[in-house]
């Protein structure tokens, strides 16, 4: 039994969602305030949707918590970095 519908974009979304954070930031010179490179950010995609697969076969977590997971784990990884002097504040 296979799990069909997933509550994830599709890689090329993310890799836009990516390009766009990029973007932002070199637009600022601040790219030393991505979390990931691009490499790292596709790694990150593959081993959630192993996750999301996983999660859906255990049926441990309802569709929401998975969700907010997968949305929770991406977005963490499209923060900006900041300075701990900057956390502070």
């Amino acid at each position: 039994m296979g799990v069909v519908n997933t509550f994830m974009k599709s890689t090329e979304e993310y890799i836009k969602d990516y390009q766009n954070k990029y973007k932002s930031l070199s637009g600022k010179d601040e790219l030393c305030r991505l979390r990931v490179s691009l490499q790292e950010f596709l790694q990150e995609i593959e081993r959630i949707r192993n996750y999301e697969i996983e999660q859906k076969k255990s049926a441990y977590l309802t569709a929401y918590h998975i969700q907010s997971n997968i949305e929770g784990m991406i977005s963490v990884m499209l923060m900006n970095k900041v300075s701990l002097d900057e956390a502070k504040q």
